[in-house]
């Protein structure tokens, strides 16, 4: 290497660059070029060109095979940085001097292994996947398709910042440090989770094993900080601990910046991209303008915390026993929140599991979860989910499924449970079980006692769901309603003054849309347009519509429902742009909409739902005052119809 720096010439360039640290390359040449280069410097130089040298896998197809252009295998890696067609695919087999036969043949390779051709995958898909194949040996067998989801992954990177961005607001400034003292739970263990992705990351780096290295940052941002930590995020975004909030938002700033510096080598366009759009403070980003020259992570030891991180894993596997009975009772919408009860053997358990209780409820989709020691504290008709031998989980599940079909699943679940422990005991009855291994007796022992006391939390639930059969049914909703007088209407209305014309709703059309039912009546429509997309860059026509309710867009051709917002006192709204468009946000999401009557659908929200009397009398003509003597003709009128309060 040392001929590219002008030698024999005493260049600066040779001075500062060589030797080098580190050789990569293919073990395929290794005695017929890096051995030459070695004796050429040893000779010419008097010193060795380079101390490691690192061996790359050769690439394969996804089959194994080597790829060749008469097998019709060859992916060129722009193929799959910028997308190709089958067409393209064949296009490029007619360059070579491949017979006509060959050529036959390597097109029916191509329209087997990429039927629809290669998607567009971008630079940084194509490295990480490449970076995380070396675990495999000398060999890559490149499957496109494992590209291709680390193209998706990419995009939730994209939605993660966005989000945290959404949070952070436009006036957040970014903490010049973090302290551990009186954090969050939550907050405590997302950052020890990090800085320990940071120590897995740097030790394997250094050994060269990427591929590790890969799987840590992966695990870190898919399932910690996404899967996990964003969820845990939305509640305490719509909660009104000021405090909390604040180091809540520190923290996600926290993991993404350090975060994308950790992920940089591997995926470097999309990292800058957005690690530029994070705030930072005005003397780190002036030292350091690109992350390209940011130092690389190091780890902290004040923030590790491994006696939470293991808490935090147990919430885990309780989460997922409970999402696994909620998909059991077909309990999949987000909107069926049921009590959940943990049932704790001894108090050891309950202080494991008591401080993330709350982290298990939002994560679950639960409504509340409460630990208990006795099975007393839990109410008739719940579902039951062992999770091991010192844990319960109890599911309330009355009035959202059927106690009859409940039982006979149940009990099915129940004739199991017999059957595998008395397989079980006949193992451990057989003459020659006595040479068994002592953890393997172990082990068999601990299957007996899990299967104990699942029997017996299933027995129980089944107890419970016959005395709710049992229950004399609840009075019908038609009995009770005839009991009670019925309002005169004659009256009401008589007292009722009639509402101002310029004041009065606009009409419902001829046939409203089939989700209008009751009390819930539109109070405004239009068409809108509403941007989607990776980018946002995606127009879509939207139906807009205001009811007393809630808000809603719908897709015009077919009138589905594409999103709704429920009226309700966190929901905000504020023109964007005069004239163009409007935001309405709840602390959970955030949508634009792009309409010329931008300014009229942010005052009839709020006139309708009176949120913010500041905002209202700044787009109305008159101001305050204007706002003042509407609000007092409709305290006139209600008093005038009879109402107090």
């Amino acid at each position: 290497p040392f001929s590219s720096f002008k030698w024999p010439r005493e260049t600066d360039d040779l001075k500062a660059f060589f030797p080098t640290q580190l050789l990569e390359t293919g073990h395929d040449i290794l005695f017929f070029w890096v051995a030459r280069m070695v004796m050429m410097s040893r000779c010419l130089m008097g010193v060795l060109p380079f101390k490691e040298v690192f061996l790359h896998a050769m690439v394969r197809d996804a089959h194994g095979r080597k790829m060749s252009k008469s097998l019709g295998n060859v992916i060129d890696p722009i193929s799959v940085i910028e997308g190709i067609t089958l067409d393209g695919l064949h296009k490029s087999l007619q360059g070579g001097n491949l017979d006509p036969k060959e050529i036959k043949k390597a097109e029916e390779g191509q329209k087997a292994d990429f039927p629809d051709g290669i998607e567009e995958c971008g630079t940084d898909a194509l490295r990480f996947a490449l970076v995380a194949y070396t675990s495999q040996g000398r060999d890559v067998n490149l499957d496109v398709k494992r590209v291709v989801g680390y193209r998706h992954w990419c995009n939730k990177l994209f939605n993660a910042l966005r989000y945290a961005m959404m949070n952070l607001g436009d006036s957040y400034k970014a903490p010049e440090e973090l302290s551990p003292k009186d954090m969050p739970l939550s907050c405590k263990w997302i950052l020890s989770r990090l800085n320990n992705t940071i120590k897995s990351t740097v030790a394997a780096m250094d050994e060269y094993q990427f591929s590790p290295a890969t799987t840590a940052i992966y695990s870190f941002w898919q399932y910690d900080l996404c899967d996990v930590f964003i969820e845990l995020v939305k509640p305490v975004m719509a909660s009104d601990d000021e405090k909390e909030k604040k180091q809540t938002r520190d923290t996600l700033w926290a993991c993404l910046e350090v975060g994308l510096r950790l992920l940089h080598p591997f995926m470097p366009f999309l990292t800058e991209e957005l690690w530029q759009r994070l705030p930072k403070a005005e003397a780190y980003a002036k030292e350091f303008p690109s992350i390209t020259i940011a130092p690389y992570p190091t780890c902290s030891e004040e923030f590790l915390f491994a006696d939470l991180e293991n808490k935090m894993t147990y919430s885990s596997v309780v989460t997922n026993k409970i999402r696994s009975l909620r998909q059991n009772y077909g309990l999949t919408s987000n909107k069926q929140r049921p009590d959940v009860w943990l049932l704790c053997n001894d108090q050891a358990t309950l202080d494991k599991v008591g401080p993330v209780s709350a982290y298990v409820a939002t994560l679950s989709t639960s409504n509340k979860v409460t630990c208990v020691l006795s099975s007393a504290e839990i109410p008739e008709g719940c579902g039951v989910a062992p999770v091991d031998s010192q844990v319960t989980a109890y599911v309330l599940l009355a009035g959202l499924i059927d106690p009859a079909a409940e039982i006979k699943r149940l009990e099915k679940k129940v004739q199991a449970g017999a059957q595998a422990e008395k397989k079980l005991r006949d193992k451990m009855n057989m003459p020659d079980y006595a040479k068994t291994p002592q953890k393997f007796k172990d082990a068999d022992n601990d299957k007996l006692k899990d299967l104990a006391t699942e029997k017996a939390g299933l027995e129980e639930a089944i107890e419970g769901f016959k005395k709710i059969l049992a229950a004399p049914p609840a009075p019908k909703k038609e009995e009770e309603a005839a009991k009670a007088p019925a309002p005169k209407k004659e009256e009401e209305a008589a007292k009722a003054p009639s509402p101002k014309k310029e004041e009065e709703a606009p009409a419902p059309a001829d046939s409203e849309p089939w989700f209008v039912e009751g009390e819930n009546k539109i109070i405004k429509k239009g068409d809108v347009t509403k941007y989607s997309g990776f980018l946002g860059m995606m127009a879509k026509k939207r139906l807009l519509v205001l009811t007393n309710l809630r808000l809603v867009y719908l897709d015009p051709s077919d009138m589905t429902i594409k999103g709704e917002f429920i009226l309700q006192p966190r929901l905000e709204v504020s023109v964007k742009e005069p004239n163009k468009s409007f935001v309405v946000k709840t602390p959970e999401k955030e949508r634009v909409f792009y309409t010329p009557d931008a300014a009229a659908w942010a005052k009839v929200i709020y006139k309708h739902e009176m949120c913010d009397l500041n905002y209202w009398a700044s787009l109305e003509e008159g101001g305050a005052q204007a706002v003042q003597q509407k609000i007092n003709e409709q305290i006139q009128r209600a008093t005038d119809a009879g109402y107090t309060g």
